[in-house]
């Protein structure tokens, strides 16, 4: 493979997982969302039954609200594995860039 093909492969590669990473945080930001919906829901249910705080913590300690925490740390782990891999590929990267720097200039000195 000349070296213009791995350029391109390598650039296809780099927004692959980038494009993956982007899209598994929007998971998160998307969940996260959803969970203070649900707190204002069930703060408000509860609230015609009791002060602000006994409905502030019966909304906290809510079933479904524990449901969904879940899941954001599902989604947050994953997003982390996703994450750590596109910049584990950017490391590869520079470590090619470095390695082929340095065959470069010892070629040019004749090493």
């Amino acid at each position: 493979m000349n070296t213009l093909q791995e350029l391109q492969e390598l650039k296809h590669q780099t927004e692959t997982l980038s494009k993956i990473a982007r899209e598994s945080k929007v998971g998160v930001d998307s969940l996260l969302r959803q969970r203070e919906r649900l707190k204002a829901h069930l703060f408000m249910k509860h609230r015609y039954n009791a002060t602000i705080k006994d409905a502030e913590m019966k909304a906290k300690a809510d079933e479904e609200l524990m449901m969904l925490d879940e899941k954001i740390e599902k989604a947050e782990l994953e997003f982390g594995k996703k994450w750590a891999e596109y910049e584990a590929h950017k490391i590869h990267i520079e470590l090619l860039r470095s390695y082929h720097s340095t065959k470069r200039a010892e070629l040019q000195q004749g090493l």
